[in-house]
């Protein structure tokens, strides 16, 4: 029988309940487990790090690697006067299997683990837990799909008859007999728990802490030669994943991340040699690199954050992105199946895969240069876990990115804007011809795509500059990497409002010359929208000089001359302020459109 069963309750989550024993299991909290070899104990803990399941060679037996952690540890350093935030209490679990599918599944850190039969062991002088099949251990993995949420209480109150729904929570189990009611009360208390952990405290010792913007320096010095093992944490948001096709060849990557972190210089590292030509590729990075879902799961994650710098998300990224290697095929399991066994089946399939968005940690990796491009490589032995987006060094991360943006460092040239170029090409236009006046109310009320004109003012502008304050513009002016190139272009937008409603207008680069035209040129009876010599995507340069209208007294508003000419700065000042006088109207064509199921405002036109 299973010692998991604890009496004959309600059947959870699909696992038959069985009826054993009437009498309760005994669990072991961590910090109680006696130094004694070979003792056979139960234990439920929160995993925050593990190792894919891999096959040894010498055995053939399958093996995964799991650190735990639970209240009783973390209590036991606090009352003992040795809580080190660099030095976070764990204890080490290492199973074996003759199959992958007999091994605990974990999606991502802060999962339940309920393991029982395990034993006690020392290696090197440090306690660990074994998991060996001939023991007949058996284990359960449960975990939220909902991510936790900071404001959250102490977890929901159960009645006996309760379950964990399906709908919510992922179970993964090797045991054969019944998971009890008590054990979801056990498993749901701790799940909190572990969540209210990894937000709280560090998870990792941050003198262990890699950032990218170090791995610039491990090529410096021809000593350190080609292949450089990073030894540390790397905590990274999952910007764009590119799988390798089945033309790749022999010893090659099952695939690529491309990740980001906030810091380093605003650049993406080129792609790798057999990327360049991928069609996959370019999907893959259509939406900016980084991505508008990292963009996404940044200002995500601003929501969420009670101590944040900025008093609005940030509308661009800043920071380096990097390549990553993926070659192992369990490694890569973790991206496609959420799993860390790729070839998992039901009981086991967990929940949604490290997605674009995701925040992972990496661990024993390397950093190496192949034909002038440097990636990081996940090989057999590194660690790959999925993170909440609330854990601490997460939520440290995007504090530093806050930062960035708060000094005015430039974004990253290549990094997706809010403003992105949306594929639609057809919006629904309100009134006859478009030309029906409409509120905001309207505009935010329709299903996007959509289009209006609206009467709205401009009230302030986003990111918040001022332009009492001209040098704060330079905020809007987006720089390249290359700090030797001055090219600067536009992004920025308006909080706007009318009698019903205010929201964010984004205005696309090639729409800033409607909004600051040539000087001479606002009344020379051109409609910039409809006027048939100039395609919308031309340059407002370009049409005034197939016009024959180009001249020093006609010049449009440039991005660069804002940013590095102090006199075009205070012009530049000047006509915003003559866009934001308190009450005054504009007439403005404003479209929406929905873009990772979040709706975002453009301006289309402005008369």
């Amino acid at each position: 029988e299973d010692g998991g069963t604890i009496a004959r309750r309600t059947a959870v989550v699909g696992v038959a309940a069985v009826p054993t024993s009437t009498s309760e299991m005994l669990y072991t909290v961590l910090d109680d487990i006696l130094p004694i070899e070979r003792k056979i104990i139960n234990v439920y803990s929160v995993c925050i790090g593990f190792t894919p399941p891999r096959c040894l060679s010498s055995t053939g037996e399958y093996m995964v690697n799991l650190v735990l952690t639970d209240r009783s540890l973390n209590d036991a350093r606090a009352a003992a006067g040795k809580d080190d935030p660099e030095d976070p209490p764990y204890l080490t679990m290492i199973v074996f299997a003759a199959k992958s599918e007999l091994l605990p599944t974990v999606a991502r850190a802060g999962d339940v683990v309920r393991a029982h039969r395990v034993e006690v062991n020392f290696h090197d002088g440090e306690m660990q837990l074994i998991g060996k099949k001939n023991r007949g251990c058996s284990f359960v993995t449960v975990g939220r799909r909902k991510e936790w949420d900071p404001r959250e209480g102490e977890g929901e109150k159960i009645d006996a008859n309760m379950m964990l729904d399906p709908a919510e929570w992922d179970m993964s189990v090797t045991a054969k007999k019944s998971y009890t009611t008590l054990d979801v009360e056990r498993c749901r208390e701790m799940w909190h728990w572990g969540q209210r952990r990894l937000a709280g405290r560090q998870t990792v010792n941050p003198k262990h802490a890699i950032p990218l913007s170090s791995l610039s320096e491990a090529f410096d010095g021809a000593s350190k030669g080609p292949v450089q093992t990073v030894n540390g944490d790397v905590t990274v948001l999952v910007s764009a994943i590119i799988p390798l096709g089945p033309s790749a060849g022999k010893n090659k990557p099952y695939g690529y991340l491309r990740v980001w972190d906030g810091t380093g210089s605003s650049q993406s590292d080129e792609l790798p040699p057999e990327l360049r030509e991928s069609q996959l590729a370019k999907v893959a990075l259509e939406n900016g690199d980084p991505s508008l879902e990292a963009l996404r799961a940044v200002q995500k994650g601003f929501k969420n954050s009670v101590n944040g710098q900025l008093d609005e998300p940030p509308i661009s990224l800043c920071g380096r992105v990097v390549n990553v290697a993926i070659h192992e095929k369990e490694h890569w399991g973790l991206v496609h199946t959420g799993s860390n066994s790729p070839n998992d089946v039901g009981q086991n399939v967990r929940r949604e895969p490290v997605v674009v968005g995701s925040w992972i940690r990496l661990k024993n990796i390397t950093y190496e240069k192949i034909n002038q491009t440097k990636c990081l490589h996940v090989i057999d032995t590194s660690s790959f876990i999925a993170l909440p987006a609330t854990t601490f060094e997460v939520n440290s991360l995007l504090n530093k990115h806050d930062g960035r943006v708060l000094k005015k460092d430039i974004y990253n040239p290549t990094s997706a804007p809010v403003a992105i170029k949306d594929p639609i090409d057809e919006y629904i236009t309100s009134g006859e011809n478009g030309k029906l006046l409409s509120c905001l109310a309207q505009v935010m009320g329709e299903p996007a795509p959509a289009s209006m004109y609206v009467r709205i003012c401009f009230e302030r502008l986003h990111p918040a500059c001022d332009p009492e304050s001209p040098n704060t513009l330079r905020r809007l002016c987006v720089g390249i990497a290359n700090k030797n190139d001055p090219k600067r272009t536009f992004r920025f937008g308006f909080l706007v409002a009318d009698f019903s409603a205010e929201l964010i207008m984004v205005v696309p680069d090639e729409v800033v010359s409607q909004l600051f035209p040539p000087r001479g040129n606002r009344n020379d009876g051109v409609n910039i929208e409809e006027g048939g010599a100039r395609a919308p995507e031309m340059a407002e340069r370009d049409y005034l000089a197939k016009q024959g209208k180009i001249g020093t007294n006609l010049e449009c508003v440039s991005a660069t001359d804002v940013f590095t000419n102090p006199s075009a700065r205070d012009n530049f000042a000047e006509k915003l302020k003559g866009l934001m006088v308190e009450g005054t109207n504009h007439t403005c064509h404003i479209r929406s459109a929905l873009i990772d199921n979040e709706k975002y405002y453009f301006l289309k036109s402005f008369n």
